[in-house]
Order: structure tokens, then sequence, then C-alpha cells
């Protein structure tokens, strides 16, 4: 095989090589350098979870119906890090989950927080130290682990319905494994009174928590959850004046 024949043939296997690679290699981006920058966005992806709890007669505050969630951001997103409680009680007046609490350990994200839901009645952002929330992996486990009581008060002008819910969230600590595979992806999309966009897609797969809030239940209480492996969630601030 001459030079020239040669040089060709080799030129065409390093374009076969390249052509074979690159799929692979665009596959494996991280998901930042996929999405399309939208202008002042702001990015989220993170793990989490959530977990129904009916309590024995109320706990103390009578609150029978309540969910627990979670999420561990990851420092690859746009506000970095945070770690996130999110406390719902069932209000049978408004038929859903009201949602009481929303802790959080990163002072940049609850600021953002508290723009997007301004207008919104029924969201209390509410900023921990790092210490007092913590979310780490043991294991097949997630650990979520409150340490400290958090305080919620509803001020005006909310309704009373809302104002009847202001009670403290005791210390917790709760254990989440995913039990099976991913069964669900969920995409939601959400126009807030601020004029704020939220878009997220949501992978669910089922699991099992123990829940142990020590005030309130005594004991831990081993019970079905959902964890989901996967949530992607693009915030969007309104135009400009």
């Amino acid at each position: 095989m001459n030079k020239k024949v040669l040089g060709a043939v080799l030129a065409l296997v390093a374009i076969i090589a390249v052509a074979a690679v690159a799929p692979a290699l665009a596959h494996n981006k991280p998901e930042k350098e996929c999405d399309t920058p939208l202008p002042g966005a702001e990015y989220v992806y993170a793990k989490g979870g959530h977990v129904i709890l009916t309590l024995p007669q109320g706990a103390l505050y009578n609150k029978t119906n309540i969910r627990i969630a979670f999420m561990e951001v990851d420092k690859r997103s746009t506000k970095g890090a945070e770690d996130i409680l999110d406390v719902r009680v069932w209000v049978p007046q408004i038929c859903r989950y009201a949602g009481i609490a929303y802790i959080d350990d990163n002072p940049v994200a609850v600021d953002s927080l508290k723009k997007m839901f301004a207008g919104v009645v029924y969201m209390v952002t509410i900023l921990v130290n790092p210490g007092d929330l913590e979310i780490w992996r043991e294991g097949d486990y997630t650990v979520v682990n409150l340490t400290r009581p958090v305080d919620v008060q509803w001020g005006n002008p909310a309704p009373q319905i809302f104002k009847d819910l202001n009670f403290t969230i005791p210390p917790m600590t709760l254990r989440f494994m995913k039990t099976g595979d991913v069964y669900l992806k969920e995409e939601s999309n959400t126009t807030y009174p601020s004029g704020w966009k939220s878009t997220g897609t949501a992978w669910s797969a089922p699991g099992w928590a123990s829940v142990l809030i020590p005030s309130w239940t005594g004991s831990t209480i081993p019970t079905a959850a959902i964890v989901q492996p996967k949530i992607n969630l693009v915030a969007t601030p309104p135009p400009a004046p």
C-alpha cells in the first residue's frame, strides 16, 4: 500500500473514531453545560424525597396529617449547595397541604425565594444555619437532621386558617432509602404572582423512611416514602420593566 493510500485510510479511521466517541462525550456532558442559559435564570440540580405522616392523636398540636420533604441541592446549582426541609400540613378548609415552613440553610437562596414567593400567602421561608439542618449519605440511606426547633409564625394579612397553623417544628431525624426503580417522571410549570416562573422535572422512585420526632412520636416511625434521585429546576425572573 503506497503512502497516499495509507494516509487516506488512517484519516478515515480517525474520522470514524471521532464520530463514535463524540456521541458518548455529548451524552456524558454535565447537565449544566447542556442547558441553554436564560438571562437571569437560576438553575437547581438536586435529589430529594418526601413522606406523609399520620401522627398518633395529632401529636402535641393536633397536626394529624403532615408532609415532610427534603431537597439536597448540588453545588453546581446557580446559588450553590443548600439543604432544604419543606414541611406542609393538610388543611381541610382549602383541601390541600399548606406549606407552613420552607427551611433553607443558604442565605442567597432564601433571598431569591422570598422574591419569587412574594404575594403567595402559604409560603413561609425560614433561614437557618448550616449546622441546624444537615443532609448526608450513610450507606444506602439519606439522612435528614433538623437539630433545633423552628418557630412558624404567620403574619398579617394571612387568613385565620393559616394563623391557626402557628406552632414550633421540633428537632427531627429522617432516614430515606430508595427501594425500587424510577416509576414516574413529572414535569411542572408554575407562574407566581411576583412574575417569576418555575419549571421543573422530577424523577420519583418508591422508598422507605424512618422518622424520629422525639417530642411528638417518642420513637421511630417506619413508613413508605417517595425518593427522588434526580430533580432539575429552572426559575426565571419577570421581564425587566
